[in-house]
């Protein structure tokens, strides 16, 4: 049953860190729209699309993440994973996703960072 409900809430989790990370600006470009104006991204003047500001997961860490809670097998247990995931492809979101998920969960979680900006 909770291996069901997992995706649910992997993309809930997912859609609030897009609202949380890049809801204003999502919110003003939409105005701006709204109002016909057309607004300019930094680079050489291009104009801004609303869905060019929104911050989501990428492909990689869902599906890393789904790896990790065992989404690959048949078994109904969650069986030890070690992945290597490469610079630049999320590794704190992957982190910080799976604890939410465990968390939500009812397990007792804690995370240790040595960067306090990846800690935030």
């Amino acid at each position: 049953k909770i291996k069901g409900e997992i995706p649910v809430m992997l993309g809930r989790i997912f859609a609030y860190f897009t609202i949380s990370k890049s809801g204003e600006s999502y919110k003003r470009l939409l105005a701006a729209e709204n109002d016909g104006e057309v607004l300019q991204s930094s680079d050489e003047g291009v104009p801004q699309k609303t869905e060019s500001v929104l911050l989501k997961a990428h492909n990689i860490q869902v599906i890393t993440i789904l790896r990790l809670l065992g989404y690959d097998t048949s078994t109904t247990s969650l069986v030890s994973h070690l992945m290597q995931i490469r610079t630049g492809e999320g590794k704190s979101i992957i982190l910080g996703a799976c604890s939410l998920i465990f968390g939500l969960l009812g397990f007792r979680v804690r995370c240790i960072c040595y960067s306090d900006y990846l800690s935030h």
